[in-house]
Formats: C-alpha cells, structure tokens, sequence
C-alpha cells in the first residue's frame, strides 16, 4: 500500500513541476468576420508583458498581420492590456495557440 502512495506522490510532484511555470498572458479565440477565420486576444496578467509571437495550431493556422507566427514587431503590454489578431481557419478547428512572451513561451489548448 505505500508502494502505491508513494508512486501517486512522485506522480503529484512530476504534475507540479511541468505546471512551475505561470503564464504571464490569457488568451481568448472567438469566430471572426468570416465564417473561415478566428480573432485572438492576448491579455496581459503580468505588470509588463513583451509579446513576441502568436502561432495557432503549431502553424498549421495563417496569422493576419502576423508572417509566420512572427510579429512584426514586439508588443509591450501592461497588465490588463491586450492585443488582438485573426487567423484563417475556423473555430471549431482552433486547438492550441502559443503565445511567445520575454518570460517564455505558452501554450494554451482548447476542446
């Protein structure tokens, strides 16, 4: 019986640790203009956020404004500041978007 503990606290502890990392971004995907696009909106939950990059189902997804999930250029958000772009793809086909900050990168998956 403590063989089966112990196994479920290393189990805990390996959870934990691959969740150490705390976003400093929340983002949001809702339908676009057009029936084959989204808009992405990442908002700042740090006091100072760079935002780096955006890609939408590891690049499978083409990003408006965006070549290649780069930015153009980097984007300084401070906390409760978002930004916004839009992908050509659908919603229902939306199942990961990564979000490249100056504190890492982040991913954030959807059903």
């Amino acid at each position: 019986m403590k063989k089966i503990q112990f196994a479920g606290c290393v189990v805990a502890l390996l959870f934990l640790q691959g969740c150490s990392a705390q976003s400093n971004v929340e983002v949001s995907v809702s339908s676009g203009p057009l029936s084959h696009m989204v808009t992405f909106e990442v908002r700042a939950i740090a006091d100072e956020v760079v935002v780096k990059n955006v890609t939408i189902n590891r690049g499978n997804c083409a990003l408006g404004e965006i070549t290649a999930g780069e930015l153009k250029k980097k984007i300084k958000l401070k906390f409760g500041q978002s930004m916004r772009g839009s992908g050509i793809c659908t919603l229902p086909n939306v199942k990961e978007v990564k979000v490249g900050t100056d504190a890492g990168a982040f991913v954030f998956q959807f059903n």
